[in-house]
């Protein structure tokens, strides 16, 4: 789904059920939490440019989400939402991948494999 499809299903619900909507493929980073729905939707871009580490903190207090924004004001890749109606935190990470990941063997050796067989396949 695109990014405005997910937004509309986020301001739509009206489910006790749904409260996280992670998005596939689309060409936007979002990380935002719909205010009136309490339905947060995370999309983590597109082309392995980067991933997410998102965490939900339950059960917490307005004061404790107003210190730890406070405290991480200057964390640029970093977006906080909070709940009040569930009394919940989302800390959204936005992390790029870069070479100071190093490739997994396994999934380097299948690449290289299907690369080669896709060069024979164009000669």
């Amino acid at each position: 789904m695109r990014n405005f499809e997910d937004q509309d299903m986020a301001a739509q619900n009206n489910s006790d059920v749904v409260d996280l909507i992670f998005g596939g493929h689309d060409h936007a980073y979002i990380a935002k939490l719909n205010r009136h729905t309490d339905v947060n939707v995370l999309k983590s871009g597109t082309d392995f440019e980067c991933f997410t580490n998102f965490t939900v903190l339950f059960g917490v207090e307005k004061a404790d989400f107003d210190d730890f924004v406070n405290s991480t004001k200057f964390y640029v890749n970093l977006n906080v939402d909070y709940s009040e109606k569930l009394k919940r935190m989302y800390i959204s990470e936005k992390v790029y991948i870069t070479d100071m990941f190093a490739p997994d063997s396994e999934i380097l050796e299948h690449v290289s494999k299907y690369t080669q067989q896709l060069a024979l396949i164009e000669e």
